[in-house]
């Protein structure tokens, strides 16, 4: 349920490896709760998934910022919304509010599937160099920076 597969490659090797530490986070967190590991276990893995997703957050975003990337600001956001999502589950479980449950996870798998398909795939379409636009913007893209 919570595998990486090469369906969901982008292409960007680096992006690829991260995404692969996702889904491993997301099965150990699934494992956790699912063969009943204390709640002290499952926050530790939660917060090991956190700081992964933030970190790949700003990775790609750095990366859409250097190549120009026209669809950073939708992008950002979208990385914002997750963010809110799983850091919530953290202070919940921080409160003693209980395990997370199972259904959370597969929306959360859920979530990163379809932004990966959605999103990431279209950042195979830019050269990270700061100089370099992305090859599915028009020449005439962005506001001039004269």
């Amino acid at each position: 349920m919570f595998a990486w597969d090469e369906t969901l490659s982008i292409g960007i090797l680096r992006f690829d490896r991260e995404h692969q530490a996702l889904f491993a986070q997301l099965s150990k967190l699934h494992d956790a709760i699912t063969q009943g590991c204390s709640l002290h276990v499952q926050e530790r893995i939660l917060r090991e998934l956190v700081r992964h997703a933030v970190q790949h957050f700003r990775n790609e975003e750095h990366f859409m910022r250097s190549a120009q990337y026209p669809g950073y600001e939708a992008h950002a956001i979208e990385h914002r919304n997750l963010e809110h999502k799983i850091l919530d589950l953290e202070l919940r479980m921080q409160r003693n509010a209980g395990s997370i449950e199972s259904e959370t996870l597969a929306f959360l798998r859920n979530w990163v599937v379809q932004h990966i398909q959605e999103c990431d795939s279209k950042l195979a379409t830019c050269v990270p160099t700061p100089t370099s636009h992305c090859s599915s913007a028009p020449a005439s893209a962005g506001p001039s920076t004269s």
